[in-house]
């Protein structure tokens, strides 16, 4: 993979503090989900993005759908996504289409998704849409943000009382961002999933959900490794490095789902 990007480099016009974000990104992802890989699996990544993390896991499962419809809000991720799609791995295919629109031919043993649930349409159809896609025994995992945390982590900016009132506060903090990473109708694309409504809507409608609350922790002891990560959250980064360094973040095991700054959603089919 890493030839792959250093070739992007050179052809697409890429920087590379894009592609190192890219890549910390999909090795993020492939820690949180290969723990639960099978060789035989066939698998489904929702919201696939560049597809780095697909294309990492192609290796190691016996086939990876990528599915990604890619929007001008995310238009950064489209060269390395035709890159990776040139590789021409042979047990992965990339899905341009939306989540809602996916009608595959058969069901998958394990779906994954990073950081994409926050941006759907609508959360609560995407979750069961990704629960009917599962085979009997099939497992998926949702990495996502928890905005019961009044915090935006996309733009690194607190919310304050409303999100309408947040953007009123922070318009031009956001029209900068959008404008400098190219990623125009970023926060207009947010749902601001919660993680205490998450909950509910799985007792309600009977689904085998449970809350990983030990991603929290993995998730401060990332920001200590990952410079692209604490550079991204000037702000709160010399907050979580001193609780971290304390060791003050395994109080987060014990802490209700609702107070866990990101989710590891798991979903099993029985």
């Amino acid at each position: 993979m890493r030839d792959t990007l250093d070739a992007l480099t050179r052809t697409e016009a890429v920087s590379t503090s894009v592609l190192d974000v890219l890549e910390a990104e999909a090795r993020f992802g492939w820690d949180e989900v290969s723990p639960y890989v099978k060789p035989n699996d066939r698998c489904l990544e929702i919201g696939a993005g560049s597809c780095l993390l697909s294309a990492m896991a192609a290796s190691r499962v016996a086939s990876i759908t990528a599915l990604e419809p890619l929007s001008q809000t995310f238009s950064l991720s489209e060269p390395i996504l035709d890159a990776v799609g040139r590789q021409g791995l042979s047990n992965m295919s990339i899905e341009r289409t939306t989540l809602y629109d996916f009608e595959p031919e058969e069901g998958f043993d394990f779906i994954w998704s990073l950081n994409t649930f926050e941006h759907l349409d609508d959360w609560r159809s995407g979750v069961l849409k990704t629960l009917s896609l599962l085979k009997t025994g099939g497992r998926a995992i949702i990495l996502c943000p928890n905005y019961n945390i009044p915090y935006e982590s996309h733009f690194g900016i607190p919310i304050l009382g409303s999100t309408t009132a947040t953007r009123r506060l922070f318009g031009r903090s956001i029209a900068r961002y959008e404008a400098e990473h190219r990623c125009d109708g970023l926060w207009d694309s947010l749902n601001f999933i919660k993680a205490s409504e998450v909950g509910r809507f799985a007792r309600v409608q009977g689904i085998d959900l449970t809350f990983d609350r030990s991603a929290t922790i993995r998730m401060f002891d990332r920001f200590a490794t990952d410079r692209h990560l604490a550079d991204r959250h000037a702000i709160l980064g010399p907050l979580v490095g001193f609780v971290q360094a304390k060791g003050l973040h395994r109080i987060w095991r014990a802490l209700p789902d609702r107070f866990h700054p990101y989710m590891a959603i798991h979903i099993d089919r029985r």
